[in-house]
């Protein structure tokens, strides 16, 4: 798996309109506030796990909130609350189990996302 500091360093090489706030695992999402245009990569292990888990996205722009799991896995309470009502979510698995590429695939949904692409041509 591809590590936050690997992913922060993809995302600073793009040029993306809408604020990143980051990769945080997924206790750490109540400390982040946002309204409107901004995204996240989050992992599904809270800190005080040592395996490495799984990246998922979190998008909000222009009050379309979106949660992209590139293994279709339901949303979680924690993404719920800070995506808030009327949220996308993918449903099915495109990452190939065994694989580690779910970091790059929440960065290159949110590049899509950023540059106008809509989230149901991306899926």
């Amino acid at each position: 798996m591809t590590t936050n500091i690997e992913l922060n360093n993809i995302v600073n090489k793009l040029s993306f309109k809408n604020k990143f706030l980051g990769c945080v695992m997924r206790d750490e999402i109540k400390n982040i506030k946002c309204e409107n245009n901004c995204w996240l990569i989050v992992n599904l292990n809270s800190v005080d796990k040592n395996d490495s888990g799984h990246w998922q996205l979190l998008w909000k722009k222009d009050n379309q909130n979106i949660f992209f799991c590139s293994f279709g896995s339901h949303i979680f309470n924690e993404a719920k609350e800070f995506l808030g009502s009327n949220i996308l979510c993918t449903n099915f698995r495109i990452q190939e189990w065994g694989s580690s590429i779910c970091g790059e695939l929440a960065i290159l949904v949110a590049y899509l996302l950023d540059n106008n692409f809509k989230f149901e041509d991306i899926i």
